[in-house]
């Protein structure tokens, strides 16, 4: 049985005031198990990946996303060496773009007619069945999307355990709008969409050699998020009927091509709200429960319908599928990691773009690159990367996450290494904390620990200390808005 911990928090304000006083207590049950195992931290290919993949930055960014090593990599003419995210999941983004005159008599559309313009062209993720209706070999191009798929290739060769396949859309021609980035499927295109994914999870797995673990067909399919010539990415509408119609289909054709160890996944609507609305229709035909992280209103308002959603999925995985923050500090993202992890309780958390050109996605910034020369230059390193950091290297897979008081702290206990984990949260904005751990039923057997913090404020990012234990408990100081990890 494991031990039961105690974290005690308390403000160094309360020795100026006794009438300010910020002191809390934070507890973790550590025999009751939250999540039983942990299935890791992933994130998504699609456009980043097709904009850096088979660049000269593409080894840097697979051993930086998906190992733990510390790697060094220039940031606008200088080194700096960072630690290696340790992800362990990955998701491929089957694209539904075309190339001009690929389809005799049919013309692609984009967000503004037949022009390209306001539309990065790493948006537009190439599909491989150019075109339509009949499937023949001859209209296929498995060459297609060479970029993502390098990518793809680089990071496979890190310990990568799950591979999702994903689609945004299906390929333009199946659309009323002849298009993508937007609309609605044609009236007898539900069969096609699902023909599509199916022969690119076959060709991934009997040809590519991609263990394919599970494949998503929806994306954020509800509440009219995908409106043509408004949207300037891929993405479809698509009625709660279709839905259901589509994810019959899928399995199906993923069963009668011998590929039924394959899981759906799905809907992966936007956020708990949408997914609390078609649930009961989809659950029954999903293997895997997909959400986005996407709130509205705070983060913390939302902790009953995470609960509630959690409880009506039931034994069933369920995966935080998407999440990206565009918070200057990166508060916002470690707020909804923490209350995704206690009160929603998925088996795996995966972020959106890892890398983007604006900073209101990724966790590092590159230039635009041309198509042609695609020469990416990292120009910026966010806090919110070390802020994920704190977790991901800290919380691995096969992990117990343990059931704690609040969300100022996630616990997680190693069955394998016989250790626990610390990520605590300091939400607070006072000068400093001081926290205190306490509780472990068979003591704490060192006499200094190594405690590893990032400051939102980006005073310091993953910088580690040695804190003292004494009569039991780990001490240390805590700065507002930070986060702090280490290992017992």
């Amino acid at each position: 049985m494991h031990a039961l911990l105690y974290i005690l928090l308390i403000s160094s304000a309360t020795l100026a005031s006794r009438s300010n006083s910020a002191t809390f207590s934070i507890s973790a049950n550590a025999s009751n198990t939250l999540i039983p195992k942990w299935e890791g931290f992933g994130a998504s290919l699609s456009w980043w990946a097709v904009a850096a993949g088979g660049s000269p930055v593409q080894s840097k960014l697979a051993d930086l996303f998906y190992s733990t090593k510390t790697v060094t990599v220039m940031v606008k003419g200088k080194e700096r060496r960072l630690p290696g995210l340790g992800l362990n999941i990955v998701r491929y983004n089957i694209g539904g773009t075309g190339k001009e005159r690929d389809y005799p008599g049919r013309v692609e559309n984009y967000k503004d007619g037949q022009s390209k313009s306001g539309v990065d062209w790493w948006k537009l993720v190439q599909g491989y069945w150019i075109r339509g209706p009949s499937d023949a070999d001859s209209n296929w191009d498995w060459a297609r999307d060479a970029r993502q798929r390098s990518m793809l290739k680089a990071i496979m060769k890190k310990k990568v355990d799950r591979v999702e396949f994903y689609s945004n859309a299906p390929m333009w021609w199946m659309t009323k709008q002849n298009s993508s980035l937007g609309g609605t499927l044609s009236n007898d295109a539900i069969p096609q969409f699902a023909t599509y994914v199916t022969n690119v999870v076959r060709q991934a797995i009997f040809t590519w050699r991609i263990p394919v673990t599970s494949v998503s067909i929806l994306n954020e399919p509800s509440g009219g998020l995908s409106k043509y010539k408004q949207i300037d990415h891929e993405g479809i509408n698509m009625s709660a009927k279709d839905q259901v119609a589509l994810l019959d289909e899928l399995r199906s054709q993923l069963d009668n091509g011998f590929m039924g160890s394959v899981d759906i996944a799905g809907p992966d609507e936007r956020n708990i709200s949408l997914a609390t609305k078609t649930l009961s229709q989809m659950l029954p035909l999903v293997d895997k429960y997909n959400v986005h992280g996407y709130t509205s209103g705070t983060i913390a308002s939302q902790n009953a319908a995470r609960e509630a959603l959690k409880s009506a999925v039931g034994s069933k995985k369920l995966w935080v599928s998407e999440y990206e923050d565009s918070s200057k500090d990166g508060m916002a993202l470690v707020t909804a990691l923490a209350h995704d992890i206690l009160h929603l309780r998925p088996s795996a958390w995966l972020y959106g773009q890892l890398a983007s050109t604006t900073s209101s996605q990724g966790l590092l910034r590159f230039n635009k690159p041309s198509e042609k020369t695609r020469r990416i230059k990292i120009t910026k390193i966010y806090t919110r990367y070390f802020l994920l950091a704190q977790f991901t290297r800290f919380i691995r897979p096969g992990d117990e996450i343990l059931a704690t008081s609040s969300a100022n702290a996630i616990v997680a206990y190693s069955p394998t290494t016989k250790r626990y984990k610390f990520v605590v949260v300091n939400y607070l904005c006072i000068p400093t904390v001081s926290v205190t751990i306490e509780g472990l039923k068979n003591g704490v057997l060192v006499e200094r620990v190594r405690v590893t913090c990032t400051q939102a404020n980006g005073k310091a990012m993953f910088k580690s200390f040695s804190a003292v234990v004494l009569a039991g408990a780990v001490v240390f100081r805590m700065e507002k808005h930070s986060v702090c990890s280490f290992t017992l």
